[in-house]
């Protein structure tokens, strides 16, 4: 109805369709409306776009239409931010229905700057995290279409030195033909091993550090411009302190993950008491389990020693017990116990939370699991568990997970002898 309006309006229903007429008249439409935009002719500006907007109706132009919706938007003044939102609203909508990822963004950015002028600051944070999810896709995507564009190069690298390899098969000895193949393999191995921990990081850096260091840029951005209440202010700067815990956690993760995936760390195996290293993560923790008044019960009996590297011992015990109140219920339960075997320790951590579907226990089985929202909304990077599995791969050992909906164990099998 809005769209059948704006014909009407502009006075333009006998504009002569011909043949001609093309999307080269599209163009002269929108040339002169930004003509007359530099100008600072800013109501003529409106008037060339809607007659842009009825030529793109009449011929099905969609993403015309929603691209000359959202410039008139722009164009409009402040007074009529009401008609600009719905402007905004029917270019959304066409944009949406043709799939058009990036005039997506440029539509929520729109929406974003009309709402912070009307002081409406929640709802321009939805349109800005929402202009973030949507430039996380167009990143994924083009990162899907890079690595498809290094695969295709690589699969005519590897066509072109078989050819070569022929060729040379030809005219060197045996042995030279055997090097040349196992100098090939190891360096596709390596090529492959690069593009893998490439392809994670993008992937890390995309979904896990845009959002909180977005919110912050934001955040400052709303402070400068005085646009947030003193009554306000004491709230909003908690949340900002929040993000950027959020935003240094995830970095200090970030970056022994790669330190790890490019072998920099090292595993020092030693000799010390599991139960003292239980203790210090659980006191450690002790701020969080007590915000959500959750009881931890440590079985654990005292000189109970392994050979491990205590470090990362540690470091894999405080993720597991962080996930597990991460996603307990308030004045829940979460028990540690440890059981010695002949040849293996086994620790146990095992929460009465709100559980991990089958779906996402396979992604973990695999080295992929996601970070999801806990049961106060805590968002974590998804890091710590993917190191997990690495750490517990550098010591020796296996994890184990069964989870249901009130009962969720991670068991964490360690070799007792030492590692040669």
């Amino acid at each position: 109805m809005m769209l059948s309006c704006l014909m009407t309006s502009c006075n333009e229903n006998h504009i002569p369709y011909k043949k001609e007429h093309n999307s080269a008249y599209l163009s002269n439409l929108t040339d002169s409306a930004e003509r007359f935009k530099q100008q600072g002719n800013t109501e003529q500006a409106i008037q060339y776009h809607k007659k842009a907007l009825i030529f793109a109706q009449k011929n099905n132009h969609r993403k015309a239409q929603a691209h000359t919706l959202l410039q008139i938007a722009k164009l409009l003044p402040r007074k009529d931010a009401d008609t600009s939102l719905m402007y905004l609203k029917s270019a959304l909508d066409i944009a949406h229905n043709i799939r058009h990822y990036e005039l997506q963004t440029n539509i929520y950015r729109s929406i974003a700057e009309i709402h912070k002028q009307q002081h409406d600051y929640n709802a321009a944070i939805y349109a800005l995290e929402a202009q973030n999810m949507l430039t996380d896709s167009l990143l994924e995507e083009r990162r899907i279409k890079d690595i498809r564009h290094l695969k295709s190069e690589r699969d005519v690298n590897e066509e072109r030195s078989l050819a070569l390899a022929i060729v040379v098969s030809l005219l060197i000895i045996t042995l030279m033909l055997a090097y040349f193949f196992i100098r090939t393999r190891r360096l596709n191995l390596k090529l492959a091993q690069s593009v893998a921990v490439k392809n994670k990081l993008f992937s890390i850096i995309s979904h896990d550090l845009r959002g909180p260091a977005g919110s912050l840029k934001q955040a400052h951005e709303l402070i400068d411009l005085g646009a947030i209440p003193e009554d306000e202010l004491p709230d909003f700067l908690r949340m900002v302190k929040k993000q950027s815990v959020i935003l240094n956690d995830t970095l200090d993760s970030l970056l022994m993950w790669s330190r790890s995936q490019l072998y920099e760390i090292q595993t020092n195996p030693e000799n010390f008491d599991v139960s003292d290293s239980i203790v210090k993560t659980v006191n450690l923790l002790d701020g969080l389990s007590a915000a959500k008044n959750l009881r931890i019960s440590n079985n654990i009996k005292r000189s109970t020693r392994a050979y491990l590297d205590k470090n990362q011992f540690e470091f894999i015990l405080r993720n597991i017990l962080s996930n597990a109140i991460k996603f307990s219920h308030r004045d829940g339960l979460i028990e540690i116990d440890v059981k010695e075997h002949k040849n293996s320790l086994e620790l146990m951590v095992r929460d009465h939370g709100i559980g991990i579907s089958p779906e996402r226990q396979k992604q973990f089985c695999s080295g992929g699991l996601e970070t999801t929202f806990g049961t106060s909304g805590e968002k974590g990077t998804g890091l710590g568990l993917r190191m997990v599995c690495d750490f517990i791969g550098y010591l020796g050992g296996k994890i184990q997970l069964t989870s249901t909906v009130g009962d969720t164990c991670f068991k964490l099998i360690f070799p007792k002898k030492e590692i040669r």
